[in-house]
């Protein structure tokens, strides 16, 4: 059994992310998520699951499947720093098919574990867009 692949997702309207426990996907293509918590009676079980809503303008960022030195999951977006010297985004290349690091002075190099090990998550470019710009 394939296990799902981990995502987040920013809700530009709510200015969060949510991840795969918190929206879902439609056969359409739709985004959505419930937009209160759910209600439990007595015995437990669930009564009322929500008022879902429909999300727009959202953007999905997946999991590279690989981890900063600190042990923290590392998605499309976030904000790499090595040392305190260098400083680039993670991107999916879709003509490699390959998750990438581009750096703020253009070069690139394809994420691997042992790459990756040497990367800290500083933020992502959706709260920490100014930590490209330094």
């Amino acid at each position: 059994m394939n296990t799902p692949k981990k995502f987040r997702v920013w809700l530009p309207s709510l200015n969060k992310f949510g991840d795969d426990n918190s929206v879902f996907m439609d056969c359409y293509g739709k985004l959505y998520g419930v937009t209160r918590p759910s209600l439990v009676d007595d015995s437990r079980s669930i009564v009322n699951i929500g008022q879902f809503k429909e999300f727009y303008g959202y953007t999905i960022q997946w999991y590279t499947e690989l981890n900063d030195k600190n042990n923290k999951p590392i998605y499309e977006g976030d904000i790499l720093e090595w040392k305190g010297e260098f400083i680039a985004e993670v991107f999916f290349e879709q003509e490699n098919a390959a998750f990438v690091i581009k750096s703020k002075k253009g070069g690139k190099a394809f994420m691997s574990e042992n790459y990756a090990l040497n990367f800290q998550i500083i933020g992502n470019i959706f709260e920490h867009k100014h930590l490209l710009e330094k």
